[in-house]
């Protein structure tokens, strides 16, 4: 499958389930396999736009295991994939070094750039021979869970305003602080915590930070895609910190469908922003001693 049709393809998916009413990166994993999705071969966590295609497939096909494996590392590990079992496709972008002729001199200068490849994984559920003997657990061991969050929050150096009288949570770019809401304004402690993770993702895209360019207007392109980064953010955090999410900003659906619509890349780009957030928040987080974390 070519370049176009992945981009394509997953855009069109995911307008179908917004359309429905769903966004498929609310709770994109399976059950009580609330985890990051990884590689069952080599242990490690798939990353952006890979996380969210594999939860979906999960998702919509009730894989138990988060892990998943290529039809050829499944043999190698004495596994067979099941007859009639069908693959989900996955990216790599592998850098190629290409001549770029300068517009002043017209020399010609290498330079590398990212070239997307495609490549099918199979979840550990459709293989026979291969035994994943933990399911139901984190595959991605991190000290991160619900009672460390506001921890965590803290450890990244950001001002919160906690409990503040408004019942709105957001964040101010100009003053660059979030205002959380008393605990009590939300249904559960995970809508909460899923609204703090969703400001916290936008609070990396600060200048000093991330520096990522925020809209306007509301409902304008740049706003709508801040806002798909910081929803995609919050539901990557909220898998690794097991936390079960919901959408916070369903007034934004329609101008997500529209800027979808318009840009078949918007999905890969805004993924691999809200990963380059989700890693800032947990680098920061990391940093913080175990003895205060405990």
């Amino acid at each position: 499958m070519t370049k176009k049709d992945i981009c394509q393809t997953v855009t069109d998916a995911i307008i179908k389930q917004l359309e429905d009413g769903v966004a498929p990166w609310v709770k994109p994993w399976n059950g009580s396999n609330a985890f990051v999705q990884t590689s069952f071969a080599s242990g490690k966590a798939y990353k952006g736009i890979n996380r969210l295609i594999l939860g979906m497939s999960a998702t919509e096909n009730s894989y138990r295991s988060n892990k998943w494996v290529t039809y050829n590392q499944a043999k190698k590990l004495g596994g067979q994939v099941r007859k009639g079992q069908k693959s989900t496709q996955v990216v790599l972008y592998k850098p190629v070094m290409i001549s770029d002729p300068k517009k002043e001199t017209g020399e010609a200068v290498s330079k590398s750039i990212p070239l997307m490849r495609t490549f099918n994984v199979f979840n550990i559920d459709q293989i026979d021979g291969i035994e994943d003997a933990d399911k139901t657990t984190q595959a991605v061991k991190t000290r991160h869970d619900l009672t460390h969050v506001e921890v965590d929050v803290k450890a990244t150096g950001a001002y919160v305003h906690w409990g503040h009288d408004d019942n709105e949570a957001y964040y101010s770019p100009s003053a660059d602080f979030i205002a959380m809401p008393s605990k009590d304004q939300f249904d559960d402690a995970g809508a909460y915590y899923a609204t703090l993770l969703h400001e916290l993702t936008h609070w990396t895209g600060h200048k000093s930070r991330l520096d990522r360019t925020n809209g306007k207007v509301f409902g304008d392109d740049a706003y709508a895609k801040e806002e798909l980064i910081a929803e995609l953010g919050s539901a990557f955090l909220c898998g690794n910190y097991g936390i079960t999410g919901k959408l916070q900003h369903a007034s934004y659906i329609k101008s997500w469908l529209r800027t979808l619509k318009n840009d078949k890349k918007l999905i890969f780009k805004a993924a691999a922003a809200a990963q380059k957030a989700s890693d800032l928040v947990l680098e920061l987080a990391a940093q913080l001693p175990e003895a205060e974390a405990a």
